[in-house]
């Protein structure tokens, strides 16, 4: 008998299932009532790194199409990804303790943080105009960070923390404090027009359910400006590439896509058979990416609501997923020993809708 490849993980736990895998694609079909087609990710893995130790991830993200911020056991390193049969790790000048990191590719800047310890916690920022990074500035966090994002210039950083009940914006250019909102948010993103901060609250946690708010604040002054509430705990809130779209992912297992000027819902689709974890939007396509506690990863087209592709295999609740730069390749992390970038590049849809 010969060695097995890999254990997958997703599958439906029944006690006889019937199924047939075309083993050059990766497509699994199981006989069930409908049919299910899966995918696992047969030739299409860029990397898997495995961790010894580490096995929680708190981020990753492409700083350059083929250069990856992803983990190496505790702490974050840059890959080059540009020949997949030789990963290499990128030098550094210096490599911090850290393990949290946000990047803005279109200005080749890129943030690292602290994420473990006691306050106050490090925070350095980065350029990336050669081959190794130029610090530009650094800070201390009186939290540890549980996002980061950047307004869609690079100028401005919203920051989440664990425990600190507020959301922080620093300048992207000195790291100098410009608003404190003293809000506990579960996410927040710059969105819209005037990229105004649009975050998640938790408005109800009990034992009989939960609810969350999206809150529109103005990224300026923080202001409240409009709300929208739903009836399930949220668990992630992303930002389409031009800031007109948001999504939200949770505990019903669906993701809601909204204008983000007004909030109001446009779709809703359901995605997965568990909670909602992470997503992401492609770059360039009317795609997002979703993650979810059934250990699977899954792409879809939100202008036709289908499913693109399906990825099973992981070992571990995903929690963070990143897109390169040019949409080509999709890095997936989180609460499990491996990282894994998988090619993401064949059956796309069109260029993305306006």
């Amino acid at each position: 008998m010969k060695p097995a490849l890999g254990s997958f993980h997703g599958l439906p736990t029944y006690r006889e299932l019937q199924w047939s895998l075309e083993s050059n694609s990766g497509y699994l079909l199981t006989a069930e009532r409908p049919p299910r087609l899966w995918r696992i990710p047969a030739g299409l893995e860029v990397m898997r790194k495995t961790h010894v130790r580490a096995e929680q991830a708190w981020s990753c993200s492409f700083t350059a199409d083929n250069v990856l911020l992803g983990r190496k056991e505790w702490i974050l390193v840059r890959y080059d990804l540009s020949n997949p049969s030789d990963i290499r790790e990128l030098p550094w000048a210096s490599n911090p303790d850290y393990a949290f990191g946000a990047s803005h590719p279109p200005s080749g800047t890129f943030l690292l943080a602290q994420r473990t310890g006691a306050p106050p916690f490090d925070c350095k920022f980065y350029s990336s105009p050669g081959n190794e990074p130029v610090e530009r500035w650094s800070t201390k966090l009186g939290d540890a960070p549980t996002q980061v994002e950047f307004d869609q210039a690079g100028e401005r950083l919203l920051v989440v923390y664990v425990r600190a009940p507020a959301v922080e914006v620093l300048s992207a250019r000195s790291g100098e404090s410009l608003l404190k909102i003293p809000h506990k948010m579960q996410n927040a993103v710059f969105a819209g027009k005037a990229d105004n901060i649009i975050g998640l609250i938790a408005s109800k946690r009990s034992a009989t359910g939960a609810a969350d708010e999206l809150w529109q604040l103005d990224g300026r002054t923080g202001k409240l400006l409009r709300t929208n509430a739903f009836n399930f705990r949220g668990n992630c809130l992303v930002v389409s590439p031009d800031h007109s779209l948001i999504a939200l992912g949770g505990a019903d297992r669906m993701i809601h896509i909204s204008e983000a000027e007004t909030l109001k819902v446009k779709m809703s689709i359901r995605v997965h058979d568990d909670e909602v974890t992470a997503l992401a939007f492609h770059p360039s396509r009317p795609v997002i990416a979703t993650a979810s506690m059934d250990g699977s990863v899954k792409l879809w087209d939100y202008t036709t609501k289908k499913m693109v592709n399906y990825f099973i295999g992981l070992e571990g609740t995903p929690v963070c997923l990143s897109f390169s730069p040019n949409g080509k390749l999709l890095a997936v992390d989180g609460q499990e020993f491996t990282s894994r970038v998988f090619d993401v590049s064949k059956d796309m849809p069109g260029a993305r809708a306006k």
